[in-house]
């Protein structure tokens, strides 16, 4: 009877002291809390965050919306007429389709970044943006284009993102 009384409370008291310790291990290290507005977590390398499309270098060759597994990328292309002077992008390729229209839902987007791999003027990249708080579903789809002049997508521009950051610090 005293045995298993004794039993009984060593099989309370035995799963709490477990518990304890894990407390007690943790009440002693370093809090790893993030001021969040103030302080921004440092990203891993290959972090993948909000898709940004540099419209300049894009040739149209269509292979991102084609590999994208949810066909959140959708694109109107319109050759260039013979007579249009040659424009080319800046590792020298010459642009003979044009985008009209290049939009990414990003409600569909599982940013898995397979749309930034067979881009052959690398102009398709994955930005460090990882605030996408929005209030209309409108917002998520970003709008690039041949005739965008947004400032809001032209900050998403990584290498813009590293301009700024120069300027400032100097």
């Amino acid at each position: 009877m005293i045995r298993r009384f004794c039993r009984e409370i060593l099989d309370v008291f035995w799963p709490i002291s477990k518990g304890m310790r894990v407390t007690l291990k943790h009440l002693f290290k370093v809090p790893i809390t993030v001021q969040y507005p103030v302080e921004k977590l440092n990203l891993a390398t290959r972090f993948r965050g909000r898709l940004f499309n540099k419209m300049e270098d894009c040739i149209g060759c269509d292979n991102c919306a084609v590999v994208c597994p949810t066909s959140c990328i959708s694109m109107d292309l319109v050759r260039k007429p013979k007579d249009a002077p040659k424009e080319f992008t800046s590792d020298g390729t010459e642009i003979k389709i044009l985008v009209t229209r290049f939009d990414i839902d990003l409600t569909r987007c599982m940013f898995c970044g397979l749309c930034t791999i067979p881009c052959p003027t690398e102009c398709l990249t994955m930005s460090e943006g990882y605030e996408h708080a929005f209030y209309d579903k409108e917002e998520w789809i970003l709008r690039f284009g041949a005739n965008t002049k947004n400032p809001e997508l032209l900050a998403l521009d990584p290498k813009k993102q590293d301009e700024k950051a120069a300027a400032i610090a100097s």
